[in-house]
């Protein structure tokens, strides 16, 4: 039976029959197109469209012969237009008809047509290039001249690729030197203090190793972290009462040794942080070492520490899942005949071992925490940023499972550790420390980020 196709089938296929046909050039439709350039006076792209017939179809009749003829033509126009912009005073845009013929020659020859280089373009390329370096560094020290530190630098790097030789290049770092460092003392002035210290930073990377301009580098860099420095009391993080029905024991404390010990006590450039025993002392003096702090007891805690920020967060969520689960069954010698079986059999003999049947479970770990931290201004007493922090990890978990006392079977070492209690707990603890880890990095990360953003 002929396999019939509805209407809304009819129109699908031709949907995608006219999308498939309008996304398909043929090499004749190319080359209607070349003719088409022809006629409208367009020798570049002709060539252009010439080489894409070629690349087509390599045996195209006459097709080396023909692109050979359009090359030379769109040539002889590129080096027309060039001269024209160099004379008008745009050497910028006769350089780039230049660089078109460039292309144009390669892609002749990626078809393996050979075009020669016109006769006059060497000269004219040289004197395109001085002109178009002349330009761009006028234009840069101009707009240095005017404090227009960003125009001036975009036409130093855009000079560049036009610089005579090695002395121009150096000359240009220098510039671009000088042009960072006025820069970086513009934002100083404004209090503009990261921005600073990125500038200065910049116009490091113009100078040699032995530049005297160096110092003023590192003076511009050292009054901006002087000044945009902030210190920020960061507060232990406590536990919502939700959390804290589900949490693994010891591990808020672990977490916030790792954050004190690892994170706090090293902050980022232009972050300061208050030492742990004057934040733990405050928190004790007024009872808020055990507790979720309120944005009115944070910030009471950082006006006591004089600082700018306080940093004050819970561990509100928590929960883990297990995925994977495959359950494998083992054998293994059991006897009644063991110490804890001697009871069961008193009067009788001993039975002879025989092989039971216990089982290992292996599954995925999931472990998920949730962290809401506040970045606090003491002194206006109200919260800038507040942000929630999800983390998770995972790992792969094994234990044994036998009905029965599992200390009857003859098992191997690595077989007792599946089912003793404390080394399945050591594994889930080793998997519960590396989310505090990684809650950790990702608080700290958080929060630093935070902070910084806060300084212009």
């Amino acid at each position: 039976m002929p396999l019939r196709l509805s209407p809304s089938a009819h129109t699908l296929l031709f949907v995608l029959s006219v999308a498939l046909l309008a996304g398909c050039v043929s090499t004749e439709e190319r080359y209607q197109r070349v003719q088409t350039y022809q006629k409208e006076g367009k020798p570049v792209a002709a060539a252009f469209e010439m080489v894409k017939v070629l690349d087509d179809d390599s045996g195209w009749p006459n097709g080396r012969r023909e692109l050979n003829t359009l090359a030379t033509e769109a040539m002889a126009h590129l080096m027309e237009r060039s001269r024209d912009r160099l004379q008008t005073g745009a050497p910028l845009d006769a350089v780039a008809s230049l660089d078109r013929i460039d292309a144009l020659r390669s892609a002749c020859r990626s078809v393996d047509v050979s075009i020669n280089e016109p006769a006059d373009y060497g000269s004219l390329r040289a004197r395109s290039v001085d002109a178009s370096y002349a330009l761009l560094m006028d234009r840069a020290e101009e707009a240095e001249a005017n404090g227009q530190w960003s125009a001036a630098a975009s036409a130093y790097d855009e000079a560049r690729r036009f610089a005579p030789g090695d002395r121009a290049l150096s000359d240009i770092d220098r510039r671009q030197a000088d042009v960072h460092l006025a820069w970086a003392e513009q934002d100083m002035e404004r209090g503009a203090f990261r921005s600073a210290f990125s500038r200065a930073e910049t116009a490091a990377g113009f100078l040699p190793e032995q530049s005297v301009m160096l110092d003023d580098v590192r003076g511009i860099q050292d009054a901006a972290v002087a000044e945009g420095t902030r210190l920020a009391a960061f507060l232990p993080l406590w536990q919502t009462r939700e959390a804290a029905d589900r949490l693994p024991d010891g591990f808020l404390r672990e977490l916030n040794d790792v954050l004190t010990l690892r994170y706090w006590s090293d902050p980022p450039i232009f972050v300061a942080s208050v030492p742990p025993v004057p934040t733990r002392r405050v928190l004790r003096r007024y009872d808020l070492h055990r507790t979720v702090l309120s944005r009115e007891q944070a910030a009471r805690v950082g006006r006591q520490l004089e600082t700018d920020f306080v940093i004050a967060g819970d561990v509100v969520g928590y929960r883990e899942e297990r995925d994977d689960v495959e359950t494998i069954p083992r054998t293994a010698e059991w006897s009644i005949s063991t110490p804890s079986g001697r009871g069961a059999t008193r009067g009788r003999e001993a039975a002879e071992p025989r092989d039971t049947t216990f089982f290992v479970e292996e599954y995925d770990r999931e472990l998920y925490a949730t962290v809401e931290i506040r970045l606090i201004d003491p002194r206006a007493g109200r919260t800038l940023v507040t942000h929630t922090i999800e983390v998770d990890v995972e790992g792969p978990m094994e234990r044994g499972a036998f009905d029965g006392d599992w200390r009857n079977l003859d098992l191997s070492g690595a077989e007792t550790s599946l089912f003793r209690p404390e080394d399945v707990r050591k594994r889930e603890r080793d998997l519960e420390l590396a989310l505090a880890d990684a809650v950790a990095a990702a608080v700290a990360q958080e929060t630093f980020d935070r902070i910084v953003e806060t300084i212009p």
